[in-house]
Order: structure tokens, then C-alpha cells, then sequence
């Protein structure tokens, strides 16, 4: 009986021997990251509109072919890399933004 309580502590001391966990970064908001758009898809560039107003659409530059997909719409599922597909909850806030 003895080992395992000579084991568990010595696991409780190494587990306390670990380096500190680094401090948690500041994560920007969509409402910080600063919009530019692109005439050619590309989801790093339309990522940061997740979380605003479908109104931003009108003022950035987006691919010609743009989807924008309301809640609960049917839509037709062939990929076509050059669109952007932007979908939107009932209060008209972009919830997800990707190409095809």
C-alpha cells in the first residue's frame, strides 16, 4: 500500500513542475478587424465578416458570384471556388462567410 501513496505523490509534485500556462491573448472581435474585401474568393479575407450586419456587404468589394443564404433556405450544393456563400441568422448578422 505503501508504493502507491509514495507514487501519487511524487505524480501530484510533478504535475506542479510544469511550466506556467502563458496569459490567454487578446482575442480581436469582428467588430475590430478592419474590412477589405477582394473581387476573387477567398475565406481569409471574408472571414472577419462573421458577426456583423448583412449591411457590410454593400460596402466592401465581393465576388461577382455571392450567395447570400437565409436561414432555413434551400440551397443547390455544386462548389464553384470563385463564389462566396454568405449565410445570416434572422436578425440579419452574418454567421458564416466561405468560397464555393
Amino acid at each position: 500500500m505503501r508504493p502507491i501513496y509514495i507514487f501519487a505523490l511524487s505524480m501530484g509534485l510533478v504535475a506542479g513542475c510544469g511550466s506556467p500556462e502563458p496569459e490567454a491573448e487578446a482575442v480581436a472581435t469582428a467588430s475590430d478587424a478592419p474590412l477589405v474585401g477582394a473581387s476573387s474568393c477567398n475565406e481569409d479575407v471574408f472571414a472577419p465578416l462573421v458577426g456583423r450586419s448583412l449591411d457590410v456587404l454593400d460596402t466592401i468589394e465581393i465576388p461577382e458570384k455571392t450567395r447570400v443564404i437565409a436561414p432555413g433556405a434551400i440551397v443547390t450544393t455544386e462548389y464553384l471556388p470563385q463564389r462566396l456563400n454568405v449565410e445570416h441568422n434572422d436578425r440579419g448578422a452574418i454567421t458564416k462567410a466561405w468560397c464555393g
